[in-house]
């Protein structure tokens, strides 16, 4: 049926009809996953240099206090956001991101569907995990992905008046009041015996992971933000490019987004002083994202940086029950008008 022919239906309902979606293209849930929105938000995940990193961590440990990422001015004072890192593990960075990623994908394609909601805890085998993220089953990347999973539920995120969250689908977001926060609650480690082909026992490692509530409450309630898995996963090496993709992913939902060169280097983790060099540390985390297709464009302005996307992602909101009453009474009306009663389940 025509834009046009629909149009004049609505028009008769006194309904006005959704602008086209033009350039927009629909993905399916497969192609992506969700990341819980928070932490998309904010310089979380370390993506500077091995060297940087490491003076950071000398000095959490030499003064005993969490490491402030970032202070904003507010009524009262200042918000503060600031790391305090499992002694054994250090700072969370792009690598452990990418295993928590992983991790989530599971979670959400398999165990939601399944038990139709989001579990305290669930069971992941490692196997699984390397699928997950493409790479290959060995002990070595068995360790990288235990030690990225303990180094994540390890860290304490300090926050006040930063972090966010929902308790209902559709309502406002409200500011959390916890001090302290955390991605993963905890990580334990369990062995089973698996029986092969052969009939010969082996052993399985499996991952039992426990949510913190604020992320289920998220999750549950849509406030989270999509990423295209191929290009995460698959086309993307560097830390920084992964970290820029997905940040710039909550952006996604219009074709141009103009964001301030600061936050860029401030969730790039970016310390280099000299505005050449930050700039040229900025151009190589957004180039690849231009090579895999996922933006078209860049321009960089006098102090925020212009991104143009290759796609416009549809956004997709949750249905309360009275407007999908109106939905249904709306298709009815329109069913009736075509004569075409019989397809209303299509």
């Amino acid at each position: 049926m025509s834009e046009e022919k629909i149009g004049a239906i609505l028009s008769r309902l006194k309904l006005t009809p959704e602008t086209s979606l033009g350039t927009q293209t629909k993905e399916r849930e497969f192609d992506s996953i969700w990341l819980e929105r928070n932490i998309e938000k904010y310089p979380i995940y370390f993506t500077g240099s091995e060297k940087a990193k490491q003076e950071i961590e000398k000095k959490i440990v030499a003064s005993k206090e969490p490491f402030v990422i970032t202070k904003k001015q507010a009524e009262n004072g200042y918000k503060i956001l600031a790391l305090s890192p499992a002694a054994a593990y250090g700072l969370i960075d792009g690598d452990d991101a990418k295993v928590v990623a992983g991790v989530f994908s599971y979670l959400q394609e398999e165990i939601r569907p399944k038990l139709g909601c989001y579990p305290k805890k669930f069971l992941i085998t490692l196997k699984e995990i390397c699928e997950r993220l493409y790479i290959e089953k060995s002990g070595q990347n068995y360790k990288f992905i235990l030690r990225a999973l303990r180094t994540v539920s390890g860290c304490a995120i300090i926050q006040t008046d930063f972090f966010e969250t929902r308790t209902k689908k559709g309502e406002k977001s409200r500011i959390l009041s916890e001090k302290e926060l955390r991605i993963l609650r905890s990580v334990k480690i369990t062995k089973k015996d698996r029986l092969t082909n052969k009939g010969l026992k082996n052993k399985e490692y499996f991952v039992e992971i426990e949510l913190e509530d604020w992320m289920i409450q998220n999750l549950e309630n849509y406030y989270a933000t999509k990423i295209d898995k191929e290009i995460y996963f698959l086309k993307l090496d560097s830390q920084r490019s992964r970290r820029l993709h997905t940040y710039l992913s909550a952006y996604n939902y219009k074709k141009e987004a103009e964001i301030k060169t600061q936050e860029i280097t401030e969730i790039l983790w970016i310390m280099d002083k000299e505005t050449d060099k930050r700039k040229r540390s900025i151009t190589r985390a957004i180039e690849p994202l231009v090579k895999v297709g996922f933006l078209e464009d860049y321009i960089f302005g006098w102090n925020e940086i212009r991104f143009v996307f290759a796609k416009v992602r549809q956004r997709r909101l949750p249905i309360k029950p009275e407007d999908k009453a109106r939905v249904d009474s709306i298709t009815l009306k329109i069913l009736e008008v075509l004569g075409d009663i019989h397809s209303e389940r299509l």
